[in-house]
């Protein structure tokens, strides 16, 4: 059923041509990724793009919806689990703090059956585009001329996921949007290094590890460091190489023009 949408500060207009930009950008590639195959993907990308096309579309809520943002969700936490690119510590729960904060906002969205909180339920998924952007500015700003150099750079990354997930969320309608997602982001990774605390200690104990811990190691919620990785791989450390598809020739030139 198709109902009247609410808005903020967001515009469809800009949005929806990010995401067709997107589109052209990832044809230019051929379906090329930065990123290694992972079995998740398909079904991230194929979840986020039903909820943005049923979004857009103008329907309401339904149970296709909430069905495609769990699953959105659940593969999100999944595909940053073992996040190198930017700088993890911080990056890794700007990513896990969606992937917690969608889900209640969507199942609230289908309860309530108002434009308003299926707007904000949608909006922090357009972080997606928004980080691309933001990359793609922050790399052919500097300090080198070499658009590869600087896209690849943690900092770059880093910036950029936080950035467009601040952007994103700040589309909400509720102004305490942003506050809760940051709260969220903060505990996440204070959980985290709580949970390398207590990893670290049953090892040196020779002890289990606690259901709890487990858990939590298997959702992603752990910050590791290189004492926690063997020597002999410690090569995986190293974030896959972004800025080198077809398609970032625009890039390449942006960055060399001054």
């Amino acid at each position: 059923m198709i109902y009247q949408r609410i808005r903020t500060n967001d515009s469809d207009t800009l949005i929806i041509s990010l995401y067709i930009v997107f589109g052209i950008y990832h044809m230019m590639n051929k379906g090329d990724s930065y990123r290694q195959h992972h079995p998740a993907l398909s079904w991230h990308s194929m979840a986020g793009s039903i909820e943005i096309i049923l979004y857009y579309l103008g329907f309401r809520c339904s149970l296709v919806a909430v069905a495609a943002c769990l699953v959105h969700s659940w593969t999100g936490l999944m595909l940053v689990k073992h996040l190198k690119n930017g700088y993890p510590p911080l990056t890794r729960p700007t990513y896990q703090a969606g992937s917690i904060m969608r889900p209640v906002q969507i199942l609230y969205a289908y309860y309530s059956q108002t434009p308003t909180a299926y707007h904000d339920a949608i909006m922090p998924i357009n972080a997606f585009v928004y980080t691309r952007v933001l990359i793609f500015l922050m790399a052919t700003m500097g300090p080198t001329l070499s658009f590869h150099k600087n896209a690849n750079s943690r900092f770059v990354y880093a910036d950029a996921i936080f950035g467009g997930a601040v952007m994103a969320v700040g589309h909400c309608s509720k102004p305490e949007a942003v506050p809760i997602y940051l709260v969220i982001m903060h505990v996440l990774g204070k959980t985290g290094l709580w949970t390398r605390k207590q990893q670290d200690v049953s090892r040196a104990q020779n002890i289990p590890q606690s259901a709890l811990l487990r858990l939590l190691s298997f959702l992603g919620f752990i910050t590791r460091d290189q004492e926690l990785v063997s020597i002999s791989k410690a090569g995986v450390l190293e974030p896959p190489a972004i800025g080198h598809l077809p398609a970032d020739k625009m890039g390449h030139y942006w960055a060399g023009f001054n």
